[in-house]
């Protein structure tokens, strides 16, 4: 009995081999098609890479120059109300703006502790940079204000990275800060320079801006690698638009539109269009993909766009305002970008070819 048993398991065992090598056979083909497909894709992936990449660099470019047409925009209304009430408003519609995205996109609002505790900081930082943006421009002239702060900023934001990562400062990058430097220094108007009669002590204010937001630049990339562009928004601009209302409160100049306060009477169209552009094309628009060239380039390269700012902002300032640049912003603004450039281009470590 077991003969037969042992006779019929040989007569089918061939029989399964068979066709366990056909079901083989037919993996393998199957598996090749996914192959020729995935490499298709991969293909596919890399052009649509290329091509975002593209996108990333004029969609960067538009931003910027929105960028560069705020300070024409905040120095129309800075005068209006108070420079945090102002900021306040400017972050209200940013905040909104996120909320409905977050609901219509279905977003999680779920956080960290580690990641509240950054978004705080973050948003600190930017409620006292717009105090700064704001209040500066009151005295201040608003194509000169947007050289400083965005030709300083990068050279800020590398520091501050070298600092917090421990990077190893290359002997060009020296020679790019120490350009940087007398840049910076020439911003300043020194008295009896290029024609410039006392030393511009507004100017240290949006020294101190620019701090602060490469400040912001590289702990908004902390908290970008893990978490989306849209929940980093919705917080950032809702905790801003929060400190900004009770920084107004504490002061006493938080005012209504439809109040009794006569201050009230800032609250005119003009403000309103200037604060729409402020938050919408300068801000929601510009800020996101600041912040999406941050997280995909790098703190420092991601800030570098920056550089497309003083230009913009100095020749929109002269079409709207009639401001003419002084030689020594333009000889300080060039020195600080030309330091951008070596700091960012010239450091690099080549790697030996095998």
């Amino acid at each position: 009995m077991m003969r037969k048993i042992r006779t019929f398991i040989g007569i089918l065992y061939p029989n399964f081999r068979r066709i366990g090598i056909h079901r083989t056979r037919t993996r393998t083909r199957t598996q090749k098609n996914r192959d020729l497909r995935s490499s298709f894709c991969v293909q596919c992936h890399m052009k649509k890479t290329d091509g975002s990449a593209g996108f990333l660099f004029v969609m960067m470019i538009i931003s910027m120059s929105f960028w560069g047409g705020s300070w024409v925009s905040a120095k129309l209304i800075s005068t209006s109300l108070p420079a945090e009430l102002v900021a306040f408003w400017r972050f209200f519609f940013h905040a909104i703006a996120f909320g409905a995205w977050m609901l219509g996109g279905r977003h999680s609002f779920a956080l960290t502790r580690r990641q509240l505790l950054l978004l705080v900081s973050a948003a600190l930082l930017l409620a006292v940079y717009n105090f700064l943006f704001f209040y500066g421009l009151i005295v201040g002239f608003a194509g000169k204000s947007g050289v400083i702060v965005t030709s300083i900023n990068p050279i800020f934001s590398f520091l501050i990275a070298s600092a917090l990562f421990s990077q190893k400062i290359s002997r060009s990058q020296i020679i790019g800060l120490a350009i940087g430097v007398v840049g910076g220094f020439l911003l300043m108007e020194p008295a009896g320079m290029f024609g410039s009669r006392a030393f511009d002590s507004t100017a240290l204010i949006f020294v101190g801006a620019a701090a602060v937001w490469a400040s912001l630049t590289n702990i908004s990339q902390e908290i970008r690698k893990t978490l989306d562009m849209v929940p980093f928004s919705f917080y950032l601009f809702g905790l801003t638009t929060l400190f900004l209302a009770l920084w107004s409160a504490a002061g006493g100049n938080f005012i209504l539109p439809f109040g009794s306060d006569p201050r009230s009477a800032g609250y005119d169209p003009a403000f309103w269009i200037n604060v729409l552009y402020l938050a919408i094309p300068a801000g929601v628009f510009a800020n996101s993909m600041y912040f999406h060239a941050v997280h995909r380039l790098g703190a420092h390269r991601g800030a570098s766009f920056t550089f497309i700012v003083p230009a913009t902002a100095m020749l929109f300032s002269w079409i709207f305002l009639g401001e003419i640049p002084l030689l020594s912003t333009l000889v300080g603004g060039a020195l600080a970008l030309t330091a951008v450039y070596v700091i960012n281009h010239t450091g690099r470590h080549r790697v030996p070819k095998k």
